[in-house]
């Protein structure tokens, strides 16, 4: 086989990575975040939202990045309306965080829910969190309290996450070696 034509096949590596790579970031940052259930503000601090079907959900704090935010000293409780019973809320260890520069969302929160109508109110989380706010310094005059939110998400399974984070590697190995290997097959195939 001639060099030419090795060279041409893995030049056209290149292209296919680049697609593979553009899909494979589309894919993450939809199963990153997941689909809005609901989203009230911090101000407003209780909703009621409707859950199609059951699985796992998230509570995503939003707010003004790199400011301190009372958002963070508050516990969801979410509590099913037609039962009265309150769902467990797991703290989430290792959530995942969206940052921008202007705004932060960071997943802090989730549970179970069963299909039905369920509310979510926002109420005092430990004393610890409370002394930890007020030890931090306010280095602005509009703390974003206001602009704060808080956001149910519907969690999906970290499986499709890590598949296409790996869907993610193997793209960038695809334009990576078609462009060095197409360099130098000269002098690997001669």
């Amino acid at each position: 086989m001639k060099i030419i034509i090795i060279k041409v096949l893995f030049f056209c590596l290149i292209p296919i990575g680049s697609v593979a790579l553009y899909f494979s970031i589309k894919l993450l940052r939809k199963k990153f975040r997941g689909d809005l259930i609901t989203e009230f503000s911090f101000l407003q601090n209780e909703t009621n939202f409707v859950v199609d079907q059951p699985g796992n959900y998230a509570v995503w704090y939003k707010a003004v990045a790199f400011k301190k935010n009372i958002l963070y000293t508050k516990k969801p409780r979410v509590i099913n309306l037609k039962t009265k019973a309150e769902l467990k809320i797991i703290i989430s260890l290792f959530g995942a965080r969206v940052n921008n520069f202007d705004t932060g969302v960071k997943e802090m929160y989730h549970f179970y829910a069963e299909k039905g109508e369920y509310t979510i109110s926002l109420e005092d989380a430990s004393k610890v969190k409370r002394a930890l706010y007020n030890g931090i310094p306010n280095l602005g005059e509009d703390s974003g309290d206001s602009k704060a939110m808080v956001q149910v998400i519907k969690k999906h399974s970290s499986f499709f996450m890590l598949l296409s984070i790996l869907a993610i590697v193997f793209s960038v190995l695809l334009i990576i070696g078609g462009f060095v290997i197409g360099l130098l097959a000269n002098e690997i195939f001669s």
